[in-house]
Parts: structure tokens; C-alpha cells; sequence
């Protein structure tokens, strides 16, 4: 039984090894963003590869922070580009920025945002095995 065990754990190996994206062929952890809410069809998109569960995890993370950072921005700027009467640009996107992370929660790989209506809209960002693709049904 011990010598079946070494073949075997080899050629899961080899066959983990193999799978990946793009010319990353080594890696066997792939970040997935999982859109979802306000109303609309969740989707999945398939980010990048990682050689380690840990180091994905890790990313996850960084990602919903940059989305973070992506929304402030945009929302910024927008505020700056048409301030009150009695603001100047710097302060329209000071009080845009400071409104917009107040309905942000950034937890681990998970970024959400709550709109005025109330219903929200975020990202999750997780960590599938290489070859899983979690758009298949569950049912096939």
C-alpha cells in the first residue's frame, strides 16, 4: 500500500501543477470576484493565479481594499467636478470621500457597499482550486 500511495500523490501532483492561467502553469489556486447585489444577476470572474492557498487569501483581501479605494476615488471626483455653491472642489471631494467609506465595509476578501436605497452591492473576493469553476451548476 505505501508503494501505491507515492505514484499516486505524484501524479496528483503533476496533474495540480499543470493547472493554472495564462503561463502561470504552477499555479493551483485561483481568486475569483463574486459580484452580487443591488437587484442584479451575480457574476463571476476569474482573477489570477497563486501557487499557495495562503498567498491567495492574502490577496483577497488587497483586492477589496483597492475596491475601496477605486470607489472613493471615483465618487471623489465626481463631487470635486461639480461642487456646491459654497464649497470649493477639495471640499465637495473631502465630503464625497468621507459619506461614501462611511456606507463601505471592508472585512477580509469581502467588499460592500450600501446605497441610498438601501439594498447594496459588493464583491467577494475567494480562493477556488485550479479546475473549479464555481459559474458550473452545482447540480451537473
Amino acid at each position: 500500500m505505501i508503494t501505491l500511495r507515492r505514484p499516486l500523490l505524484a501524479m496528483l501532483l503533476t496533474t495540480l501543477a499543470g493547472c493554472g492561467i495564462g503561463e502561470e502553469s504552477n499555479n493551483i489556486w485561483i481568486m475569483w470576484a463574486h459580484g452580487t447585489g443591488d437587484g442584479r444577476h451575480a457574476m463571476w470572474e476569474q482573477l489570477k493565479g497563486y501557487k499557495t492557498l495562503q498567498e491567495c487569501l492574502q490577496e483577497t483581501h488587497k483586492y477589496a481594499q483597492w475596491k475601496r479605494t477605486e470607489n472613493l476615488k471615483t465618487w471623489g471626483d465626481l463631487a470635486a467636478a461639480s461642487p456646491k455653491a459654497d464649497e470649493t472642489p477639495a471640499q465637495a471631494r473631502a465630503a464625497s470621500e468621507r459619506d461614501v467609506d462611511a456606507a463601505i465595509i471592508v472585512k477580509e476578501g469581502r467588499f460592500w457597499m450600501n446605497t441610498i436605497n438601501g439594498a447594496g452591492w459588493g464583491f467577494n473576493y475567494v480562493c477556488w482550486a485550479a479546475g473549479t469553476d464555481p459559474r458550473e451548476s452545482k447540480g451537473k
